[in-house]
């Protein structure tokens, strides 16, 4: 107190006027509602306070003189919270009495939560002695008339955060509610499809030559032909890139009309996007306003919107599944070389390893070995598997063993059998019983989801009537407060875990989808006459080998349950 008496008791003058020289702050947000335009910009909000100290100083009948000491900015933060570094700062600087003025553009730009700016306004500030100014809405804390529009002002704090709640939230879980009903959201329709509105959900419908040509691409692909190859196909055949096609609504160029040759990461993305496949993929990207800019920021998977058969596909799911596996095993392989090529194979190659990454010792923990030697088939060779630590230098780490590819095939088959077996259940029943216990689990959880969706629909009416009772005089400020905090509070309750099952929900088709392809890759080594290092590694988690020549095969399903063959 005594430090704020200080401050006030002998205030600097001015040494030519001998007036009263005031240190003035002004505070600055970058908005980030939907409506706000460039007249609300760090610049233009900066350019109005120093306009109105100008004015202010140069009035021959001043009684003080306002001299800015800086600006507090916060850029792309919202205006319904006070947790803002800039803000922060300069509360404290005017707790530490640096600060005597705090001027802004209008109260929306101090902040939209009516409490909180309320509380600041009529409490905070007087008790520091600060006084406050708001420009556009033509208010100051030390003026005769300022208490007298106090309700003034609060109605205003009232106005932005309704404002602020209907721009802002009701967007926000529009946007979402869209997103899980399967409705397209996004600006512009992917290559190869058209929106149209059918029964108020935004939906997706093949494009003519477009969506053929997307249809072509993955032929090729799939028939072995590469990212190259298909290039070479669209520019001789003079198919518009997905950028021309939005702008001239034509999947092929004239005679007389440039052409230009596609991207690479184009047709990548063709090729794994599972739009093609009929199911709609959403919220990969989030954006934000930072410095009047959008920065848009690249979610992870499991934060996607995923809806499975929202739209009519234009590849079967099992197409898009092989499509996607070869492009991001080929970018793999570019990440991995640096870019560079991989050697072509030999002619005579030696034989696949296919056991290579998955087979260890089950005494020592180490991979083990392979030596491979010539079978009775002319080029075609065959591996044995050796324990490493049974030939480490100056002292062995463990007992030899070793097993041969035959033996370990005949094992790995016998598994693969008594596998399905225990299953008992043969080819495409195999999955479809498995998609007809994953959707009673589903079914489950949409229905939990509408129920809180419902209830919290009936909380933001709940906000809104009360509201409305509030201004036709049924209810005070008071009680409308505690309504609409109490309804926020659940609100929000519900939204998170309506966000929590939507979770759940992505991780459990996740792991459906997971088990389905297991049982797929069962199936397929099954009914194979020769297997592959691509098809093991699907279904093996791990192979140990021990000293009493007993093999445990691990495989990839349930978190990896273990069978054993002795």
């Amino acid at each position: 107190m005594a430090k704020r008496a200080r401050r006030f008791e002998a205030p600097v003058q001015d040494m030519e006027t001998s007036i009263p020289v005031i240190k003035t702050a002004g505070y600055v947000r970058l908005s980030v509602d939907k409506n706000d335009r460039k007249t609300e910009s760090i610049e233009n909000q900066k350019q109005v306070i120093e306009a109105y100290i100008n004015r202010h100083n140069e009035n021959p009948e001043r009684k003080f003189v306002l001299e800015l000491a800086g600006f507090y900015e916060d850029k792309g933060l919202t205006g319904t919270d006070f947790d803002r570094k800039g803000f922060e700062n300069l509360i404290n600087d005017a707790k530490s009495g640096q600060i005597n003025c705090i001027i802004v553009k209008d109260f929306s730009r101090f902040g939209r939560d009516f409490l909180d700016g309320c509380n600041y306004i009529e409490n905070v500030l007087p008790f520091l002695e600060v006084r406050f100014i708001a420009i556009s809405d033509q208010y100051d804390s030390m003026a005769h008339d300022a208490a007298s529009r106090r309700f003034e002002v609060r109605l205003k704090n009232l106005i932005n955060e309704m404002y602020a709640l209907e721009s802002s939230e009701k967007v926000s879980d529009v946007k979402a509610l869209s997103q899980r009903r399967g409705s397209f959201i996004g600006s512009r329709c992917p290559y190869g499809y058209r929106a149209e509105w059918v029964n108020g959900i935004r939906t997706l419908f093949p494009s003519g030559d477009a969506a053929l040509e997307v249809q072509r691409m993955y032929a090729m692909y799939l028939n072995g032909a590469t990212i190259n190859d298909i290039l070479d196909y669209l520019y001789e055949k003079r198919v518009n890139r997905p950028k021309e096609w939005l702008e001239t609504g034509k999947t092929y160029a004239e005679e007389n009309e440039p052409i230009f040759r596609w991207r690479r990461g184009s047709v990548q993305d063709i090729l794994r996007n599972v739009v093609y496949a009929g199911d709609m993929a959403q919220g990969k990207y989030r954006c934000r306003l930072y410095e009047g800019q959008k920065q848009r920021q690249t979610m992870t998977e499991d934060d996607w919107v995923v809806v499975e058969n929202t739209h009519e596909a234009l590849v079967s799911k099992e197409d898009f599944r092989k499509a996607s596996q070869r492009v991001n095993d080929e970018l793999n392989v570019q990440i991995s070389t640096g870019g560079k090529k991989p050697k072509r194979e030999r002619k005579n190659a030696i034989y696949e390893n296919i056991f290579a990454d998955v087979v260890y010792c089950g005494d020592c923990g180490k991979r083990l070995g392979a030596m491979y030697y010539q079978g009775r088939i002319k080029d075609v060779r065959r591996y044995r598997y050796y324990c490493r630590g049974a030939y480490v230098k100056d002292h062995r780490q463990c007992v030899y063993k070793s097993i041969a590819e035959d033996k370990l095939i005949e094992i790995f088959q016998c598994v693969i059998r008594e596998t399905l077996k225990a299953y008992g259940i043969r080819g495409k029943d195999l999955t479809q019983a498995n998609n007809k216990a994953a959707q009673n689990v589903i079914d489950d959880i949409q229905r939990e989801q509408k129920e809180l969706l419902k209830k919290k629909d009936a909380l933001e009416n709940l906000i809104q009537e009360a509201y409305f009772d509030m201004k036709r005089g049924n209810k005070t400020l008071l009680e409308y407060n505690e309504v609409r905090h109490d309804a926020q509070a659940k609100a929000t309750k519900y939204g998170n875990e309506i966000a929590a099952l939507d979770k759940k929900l992505m991780h459990f088709n996740r792991e459906v989808e997971r088990q389905n392809k297991f049982l797929r890759s069962l199936l397929k080594a099954n009914t194979t006459r020769k297997l592959d290092k691509v098809l093991v590694n699907e279904i093996v988690d791990s192979i140990y080998l021990y000293e009493d020549e007993r093999v445990v095969i691990n495989l990839k399903i349930k978190g990896g349950d273990v069978c054993a063959v002795g």
